[in-house]
Formats: C-alpha cells, structure tokens, sequence
C-alpha cells in the first residue's frame, strides 16, 4: 500500500492544503491542521469549558453549505490567508495581524449573509480558550486516513466520479480491497521508514461529504448511499500517532502484526 496524498485544512471548513511531505509527532496531529476555525459570536463564549458538541460553534460545511463557495489558500509562514470565489480574489489578509483579521472576518459576515445571526470571529487553536481544538467528540488528537479503494467502491455504486477532498482527510492511500481499512481497528500502522499510527475507529460521515468542494453545492447523498449499499455510513478511519517520524507522498504503508 502506498501514500497517495497529505492534506491539512488551516481553517476549519475551507480548503485543503496539499503537502508533499510533514513531520509526524508522537500523539499530535499534522502540523498545520485546524489550527483556526470561523466562530458564531452568538453561540459559546471562547472561555467556556470544552464541550462534546464544540464544532457546533463553528462554520462547517455541513451547517454553513454557503461557505463551500469560497476556495482558500494559506501560508503557513506568513499566515496570509486569500479568499477566492469563482476563480476571483475577493479577500486577503494575515490572520496575526488584528486589523487584517477583522476585514475578512467582515467580508465572511457579508458573503454569509441571512445564513447565520451576528458577528463571525476567526480564532486559533489553544489561543483564545485552553483546550479549543475545534474537534468533535473527543478526536483532537486523531488524524484521518481514506483509502481510495473504498471511494472506488463507493463510486461504482452511485455511478459518478468522487473527489476524494469530499472527505477531508489527512492522508489518502491506495489500499488493496475496499473497507479493509475497518479490520485494522486495534493495530498498528508503519508509515514510511518511522512514523507509526494506531488505528482507533471507522469515521462516521455526515452532510459535509455531500457537497462538491470546488463549488459549495450539495450534488450527491453519499452517506444514503453509504448506507444503502454498505449498511453502514462510515469512510475512513481515525488514527492516533504513537511513534514520531517523516512521510511523504509515495511512502509506503505496513500494517503491523498483532502484538
């Protein structure tokens, strides 16, 4: 098996950001992932204790469809994060800069528009309340795995050609034969030459996958189809880093033998 391809998401709900290669720490997620996420000023305050529905205080795909229509791009360096809709610049700005901030946070408020109620707030990780890692039911620390055999299977099903971003993973791979990925619960990954991962839980999916990232439109019902066709609304896996190294695209994957 094999590495086909690393992606990290800046802020939570927008773009992708493709890596030939990142560093994995022991019990940490990729460098770069989720490290900011667009906050409702009407829902929790940011020094409120973490909760299990914490995504809830966030633009996300699946709630807020409307922010699909925007492509980003972010550079880690600098935190100079462009805004684009249809092909068009429409807002830049460096997300250390106070001033800079709040002119895309205004232009996010105008572009959402009736969609949501009040202000919106661009805040960072582990910033602004201890312990806000923009995560859902436990799985900070987690990085995702999708194997593009069983995005093939799933294609097979619905007929059409699925990009594989839909599912907002950390590291895609070309496995053997669909959903072997869910035998591996429990055992341990080789990635590349050193880093390890252990593998925790299937990925349940939700609405957010039913929309084309390129465009914000809602165009498929993959998890019906998930369900319909497998008996199950899972893809992916969740999986923990236990042991710190490189990868890179075109690394080879091992699964381990049990211990």
């Amino acid at each position: 098996m094999q590495i086909t391809a690393l992606q990290t998401y800046p802020v939570k709900g927008m773009s992708a950001s493709m890596h030939a290669h990142a560093h994995l720490g022991a019990s940490s997620v990729m460098p770069g992932d989720r490290i900011y996420a667009v906050l409702h000023e009407m829902s929790a305050p940011a020094d409120a204790p973490p909760s299990p529905n914490v995504t809830l205080n966030y633009l996300t795909l699946s709630r807020n469809p409307k922010i699909g229509e925007l492509q980003s791009r972010f550079d880690d360096s600098s935190r100079l994060l462009r805004l684009y809709r249809q092909g068009e610049e429409v807002a830049s700005g460096h997300l250390n800069n106070d001033a800079e901030r709040r002119d895309i946070e205004s232009f996010l408020v105008e572009h959402m528009g009736e969609t949501i109620r009040g202000g919106l707030r661009i805040v960072e990780r582990n910033v602004e309340r201890e312990g806000a890692d923009f995560s859902y039911m436990g799985h900070a620390q987690f990085l995702s795995l999708i194997n593009l055999a069983s995005i093939a299977a799933l294609e097979e099903v619905v007929g059409a050609r699925i990009d594989p971003s839909r599912f907002r993973a950390n590291i895609y791979f070309q496995g053997e034969t669909p959903w072997e990925e869910f035998k591996w619960v429990g055992r341990d990954i080789r990635l590349g030459g050193e880093a390890r991962v252990e593998v925790r839980e299937p990925i349940e999916r939700c609405a957010a996958v039913n929309i084309d990232p390129a465009t914000g439109a809602k165009d498929m019902s993959l998890v019906r189809a998930l369900f319909e066709n497998f008996g199950h609304c899972d893809l992916g896996v969740y999986v923990r880093a236990t042991e710190s190294g490189d990868i890179a695209v075109g690394d080879a994957m091992e699964v381990l033998p049990q211990t």
